[in-house]
């Protein structure tokens, strides 16, 4: 449900997820230290208006990116506030699964996270070399578009396509787009930069590190829909659902298994939905910001009663 991939620019595109969200930790922890206002609490644990600040470069140069034009300074105001509510949500979905995690016993090991990498890209084990090879081309060039398209930002689309024009087929105009809006530091290039993979093993630690997180939400989902099953007549009545109205439609039994499989999708993605909804109940979540006080009902929706 997470990564249900296999090829050889899916790796490149993890291991690049990786490097950000390592870089986005450095930033966080070398960054200079504030007096904390308490944005909200979780099971006892204060959520703090550092844990949810974002860069208002970055929102800067993101609006203008989405929109092609320069943001007002409440379009900009409404767009770091966003941010803001988008990072508070994540910061509780991270303790609360933290401590589900705990409460089910479930980890992960080094070696599981590295075979389940293997497993995910056997051309490591292939052609390792060819691997390495173009992952350290991939990244230089990124490097370079990224780093000239911050001093030349009128010319991105530009240097994008001319930059990265062979590797189309790992990074999408969106996709460089976001990455143009995280890299737009020195800083941040420079540790890009020093991150390039030198080795098969520096594509491996990296590999292990996104796919430890995987693993521990596959476990976990595991847990959570452990008991979901689909019976004949509910896939029957899927059946018709999904013919209903057509003049022609294949014999059910020829497609019944496929039925079941999606069927049982559906319900785990429905369960993992409403154990979620459960867990944001049960953690008595305090809003210490008035500011924040809608959060939970994006969290939470209420529904109507019909």
């Amino acid at each position: 449900m997470f990564m249900n991939y296999i090829g050889q620019r899916k790796v490149v595109q993890l291991v690049s997820f990786i490097l950000l969200l390592i870089i986005d930790l450095w930033m966080v922890q070398t960054g200079k230290a504030a007096e904390q206002h308490i944005i909200a609490v979780v099971k006892g644990i204060s959520i703090t208006d550092k844990d949810v600040s974002v860069n208002r470069d970055t929102e800067y140069q993101a609006f203008k990116l989405r929109l092609g034009r320069e943001p007002s300074p409440e379009e900009l105001s409404a767009a770091i506030f966003k941010a803001e509510q988008r990072a508070l949500i994540s910061k509780i979905q991270s303790i609360l699964k933290g401590n589900a995690l705990k409460r089910f016993g479930i980890t992960v090991s080094k070696e599981e996270a590295r075979a389940e990498f293997k497993n995910l890209y056997p051309g490591l084990k292939e052609n390792p070399e060819e691997v390495l090879e173009r992952e350290r081309s991939y990244f230089q060039k990124l490097y370079s578009a990224l780093k000239e398209a911050n001093e030349n930002p009128e010319r991105e689309r530009e240097i994008f396509e001319s930059k990265l024009k062979d590797f189309k087929d790992v990074i999408k105009y969106e996709a460089w787009q976001r990455r143009l809006k995280y890299y737009n530091t020195p800083e941040k290039l420079e540790m890009l930069k020093k991150m390039i993979p030198e080795s098969i093993e520096d594509i491996y630690k990296s590999g292990e590190l996104g796919m430890k997180g995987w693993v521990l939400n596959k476990k976990l989902e595991d847990v959570i829909t452990m008991d979901v099953e689909v019976t004949d007549e509910e896939i029957k009545e899927f059946f018709e659902s999904q013919f209903a109205g057509r003049k022609t439609k294949p014999q059910f039994e020829e497609i019944k298994t496929n039925l079941q499989q999606e069927l049982l999708k559906i319900k785990s993605r429905q369960r993992v939905n409403a154990w979620w909804q459960e867990q944001y109940k049960k953690a008595k979540i305090e809003i210490k910001d008035e500011r924040f006080k809608d959060v939970l009902k994006k969290m939470i929706p209420v529904r109507k009663e019909k």
